[in-house]
């Protein structure tokens, strides 16, 4: 898939020196993310036997990042590629496992869960001059990555035989990210060189493992280079 990504990227390389000689951007930025969560796992029973989950709430840790390299080739229309990594997600299940014709609890799994997604996009931009020194845009394209998911599972099994036991264990899965890419920003230019931009992002994750789908915004402040 990767390499389809360098071959789009060169393409549009060539048709930029050859329509339309204009800005190219190079820009770093960074902010903060916020999470809307979907929890779809219910209750399960089997026979006498049932599971049901608990959460606590979504908190966002990590420092979310991006990088990127934008070129304008008509005069309100140019292209953007870059890498984005979006923080992490961490928040807490229990999935607690119940005798339901004796209300006594067989096991209790307890899972610090933490889901982190980043990849490469591409974005077509809209550029309107708001002002002579503001512009806004508008982004819209594909983020090719992966979504990558761990958790530290503290499981308690409770028996009338033995007692009460103990395990602690990790677990890590990848599912692969491809997902509609939208974004908004505007830029502040500082001079001809240097401008500073505000921007939102979002896309969509699915753990379908899990039965999990999240929401995520990350707001960035970047600084640009204009060559």
């Amino acid at each position: 898939m990767r390499p389809l990504i360098f071959s789009i990227i060169f393409l549009f390389f060539q048709s930029n020196a050859i329509a339309y000689p204009s800005q190219k951007t190079f820009g770093i930025g960074s902010g903060h993310t916020w999470t809307q969560a979907v929890f779809n796992d219910g209750n399960r029973v089997l026979g006498s036997t049932q599971e049901a989950p608990s959460y606590t709430s979504v908190e966002n840790k990590q420092i979310p990042w991006r990088v990127f390299y934008a070129s304008r080739f008509l005069e309100h229309y140019g292209f953007e590629f870059g890498f984005v990594n979006f923080g992490g997600i961490q928040f807490n299940k229990t999935l607690t496992t119940t005798d339901t014709s004796t209300n006594n609890i067989i096991s209790t799994s307890k899972r610090k869960a933490n889901i982190q997604s980043q990849g490469y996009y591409l974005q077509h931009i809209l550029e309107y001059p708001a002002t002579d020194f503001m512009l806004v845009n508008l982004k819209a394209g594909i983020i090719i990555g992966d979504t990558q998911y761990s958790e530290i599972e503290t499981l308690t099994v409770n028996s009338e035989d033995t007692g009460t036991s103990t395990l602690l264990q990790v677990n890590r899965s990848r599912e692969n990210l491809i997902d509609l890419f939208l974004s908004t920003a505007m830029h502040y230019f500082i001079n001809e060189s240097l401008s500073l931009s505000l921007q939102l992002d979002r896309i969509n994750v699915n753990h379908n493992a899990e039965k999990e789908s999240f929401t995520q915004w990350f707001t960035s402040t970047s600084i640009q280079y204009h060559f």
